[in-house]
């Protein structure tokens, strides 16, 4: 997602292919958060529901873990992603605010940066920041032998977080629901197998086409949980956060990981790489779009995957022309580039 995460690697065929992902992923952000409820969730999500696990995935390939320079890695991923997260957080705030005195607005923002709430896709900001931090506890994990651990953490947690909650009709008090929000440890799973793969911890051939298969039947799996769900009366039952999406992205991560490492595979259209150093740019902006869009007389009957398009559309000419006139200094600290 975040183009600053390409590190070190040498192949500039890979870069782009790198930003082609990226580009898939944003994309398949943008659908999810035009998808309709209902049966549409039900059916629809199961196959773009690879995006946050996509972008986290990459950035754990993209992490050399050969390293002990732990404070400049962290100088690096983390003060590039915090410095647009407060700029927008402002930019998203502002609407509620304006009309409030110094004191109130101060506070009101203060929250807001606290619990990502200005946005409720910017969780992902914080599940990002802790993974960096995390990053050395998850290299001595790697290299010991409980490394086996490292992929029950999210699947446990996952359980005992919305499962258990679901079906027991425990409620969690407001500040620990925030904190479960913004906690990398559902994510995990996608970082701790990007770097794995990144650094050559895994070394297998996987054939492509099996694992396109096996993606395929088990995208039925996520639209049975889907509607499982539904029927139970789970509000976000198209929710990324799924042990059946486990299985449907790790697969979707190994196809990504072999079309990277297959130098026979020429696929990468020049737009796609565009889109994916812009990538950044469109998360940090596209439901700003939305919410302007929105306004238009008559838009709330534009049809799903064409209010995607106009969504993605219009929030990648943003950070293009933003990007265009305010330049790469200002650009970095709005993250469009």
């Amino acid at each position: 997602m975040l183009r600053m995460m390409r590190g070190g690697y040498s192949s500039s065929a890979r870069q782009d292919k790198i930003q082609v992902l990226r580009a898939l992923a944003i994309v398949a952000v943008i659908l999810i958060h035009t998808t309709p409820s209902g049966v549409c969730q039900v059916v629809c999500r199961p196959i773009i529901n690879y995006a946050v696990p996509l972008f986290i995935f990459l950035s754990g390939y993209l992490t050399k873990i050969d390293r002990n320079d732990w404070w400049s890695f962290y100088k690096k991923r983390i003060f590039r992603v915090i410095i647009p997260y407060i700029i927008w957080t402002i930019l998203y705030a502002f609407p509620i605010i304006r009309h409030m005195d110094i004191k109130e607005g101060f506070l009101v923002l203060l929250k807001l940066l606290i619990t990502t709430n200005a946005n409720y896709a910017f969780y992902y900001i914080f599940v990002y920041i802790e993974l960096v931090i995390l990053t050395p506890v998850l290299k001595k994990l790697i290299f010991s032998r409980f490394r086996w651990i490292g992929w029950l953490v999210s699947p446990i947690f996952l359980i005992s977080y919305k499962y258990f909650a679901f079906f027991t009709g425990h409620v969690y008090g407001k500040n620990t629901q925030v904190i479960l929000n913004v906690s990398c440890l559902a994510w995990v799973i996608f970082y701790y197998f990007g770097l794995m793969l990144g650094n050559g911890l895994i070394k297998k051939d996987y054939k492509i086409q099996r694992i396109i298969l096996l993606y395929m039947l088990s995208l039925p799996v996520q639209i049975l949980e889907n509607y499982i769900l539904m029927r139970a009366g789970y509000s976000n039952f198209g929710s990324q956060l799924q042990l059946s999406n486990y299985l449907t992205s790790l697969l979707f991560l190994l196809i990504a990981y072999c079309y990277i490492k297959d130098d026979k595979n020429k696929f990468c259209p020049k737009w796609l790489v565009t889109v994916g150093n812009y990538s950044f740019g469109i998360y940090l902006s596209h439901l700003m779009m939305k919410t302007v869009l929105q306004k238009i007389p008559g838009y709330s009957c534009v049809p799903y995957i064409i209010n995607s398009f106009l969504v993605f559309a219009v929030s990648l000419a943003f950070v293009m022309i933003f990007h265009k006139i305010f330049g790469n200094r200002i650009s970095k600290w709005f993250g469009v580039v």
